[in-house]
């Protein structure tokens, strides 16, 4: 979880690398005969790991807004506390 703009701007940054990485990887496996599924499914943990950090940007770029949704029971409460001090700053 991205808790300080620190962090935010360092996940931004890891966001631009994990693409070029990706794209390296593929031009990689499809030099070396995968088949695009092949290399699809070899990438599939790669694309995983970008879509949770690209989500826990959106998560952080809305709490630094305000925009913290509903609590909807108190499992969601750390995160909300996270969230509201994040907008504080």
């Amino acid at each position: 979880m991205i808790k300080t703009d620190k962090e935010y701007r360092e996940c931004l940054q890891k966001l631009d690398e994990d693409l070029e990485f990706i794209e390296q990887q593929r031009q990689f496996l499809a030099k070396n005969g995968l088949s695009k599924d092949e290399i699809e499914t070899a990438l599939e943990p790669n694309y995983s790991f970008h879509e949770q950090l690209k989500d826990e940007t959106l998560w952080y770029e809305r709490a630094k807004r305000g925009d913290f949704g509903v609590l909807e029971n108190l499992a969601d409460l750390g995160r909300a506390l996270i969230a509201l001090r994040i907008a504080n700053d």
